[in-house]
């Protein structure tokens, strides 16, 4: 391969990835705005941890700009820093680990209140989304210690495993939340309506999720650079927007059908299901 085929094969991707990155930032700061201003009713706690993301999306939202702008200006001009693997690279991938690991959780403690606080179940779901981001942090030492980007394919098991057991435990989450929802079913068409419409929305977040980074893992396995950057750039990005807009759906759903919120963080950290008339 060529030294310009290289480039243009590093550059494409990183260019559009930070124009999904730019897009799917600005869309989460319209989510965060609608979510400070109105869901006024989960515990304090909850609202902070949402305010860490904000500010961990942020630092992202930089370091994305910054690999970008150290790769296509800095490297047009030093062609060796452009070939190196710059710290922001390592930085980039923390961050995202970190963010879905903290969604994941997020996901985890509301099958922990559904199930009636069963520790089993939940337990093995965090250690599992814990795992998943010990994997992200022994990756990031092992790409730390490439010196050139071509070479990050020498570690690439890590990847693997980072990438292929994000798939398993975001499958497993959605499945959870699938069964719990569908068992928790009452005699009330109201509330019947609302959960199937929580379970359609579920399916298809978990769906998605896995999808991204199903496709992730495939194009860093047939090391199709263009689909595995420009995904991996957006990947904690379309994980946050999609919690943001489920939190911001809570009330649409409450009104619709005159009924309170279904599943409301509330102070004392409690999700609850409320019926509705028949």
């Amino acid at each position: 391969m060529s030294l310009s085929t290289l480039l243009l094969n590093l550059m494409r991707p990183l260019l559009l990835g930070e124009f999904g990155v730019a897009a799917l930032y600005g869309l989460s700061i319209g989510q965060f705005l609608l979510y400070f201003r109105g869901q006024r009713r989960d515990s304090p706690i909850f609202r902070r941890v949402m305010f860490y993301l904000w500010i961990v999306d942020t630092a992202h939202t930089i370091f994305s700009i910054w690999i970008a702008y150290h790769h296509i200006v800095v490297g047009r001009i030093h062609l060796m820093d452009l070939l190196c693997v710059d710290w922001c690279i390592v930085a980039h991938i923390l961050v995202t680990g970190a963010v879905c690991l903290v969604i994941r959780l997020i996901c985890i403690s509301r099958i922990w209140e559904l199930t009636g606080k069963s520790r089993l179940l939940s337990a093995f779901l965090a250690a599992f989304s814990v795992l998943v981001f010990a994997s992200v942090i022994v990756t990031c030492i092992k790409v730390g210690l490439v010196r050139v980007v071509i070479d990050i394919y020498s570690v690439k098991t890590f990847f693997y495993i980072t990438l292929g057991s994000g798939v398993v435990v975001d499958a497993m989450i959605a499945a959870t939340l699938s069964g719990i929802l569908w068992r928790i079913r009452t005699q009330f068409k109201a509330t019947n309506a609302i959960l199937s419409r929580l379970m359609v929305y579920v399916i298809h977040t978990g769906l998605l999720l896995s999808a991204c980074t199903l496709t992730s893992l495939i194009s860093f396995g047939t090391r199709n650079s263009n689909v595995c950057i420009g995904l991996y750039l957006i990947l904690s990005k379309v994980y946050l927007n999609h919690l943001l807009v489920f939190l911001n759906t809570r009330p649409l759903l409450g009104e619709r059908h005159s009924l309170s919120r279904l599943w409301r963080v509330t102070d004392s950290g409690r999700g609850s299901v409320q019926g509705g008339s028949a």
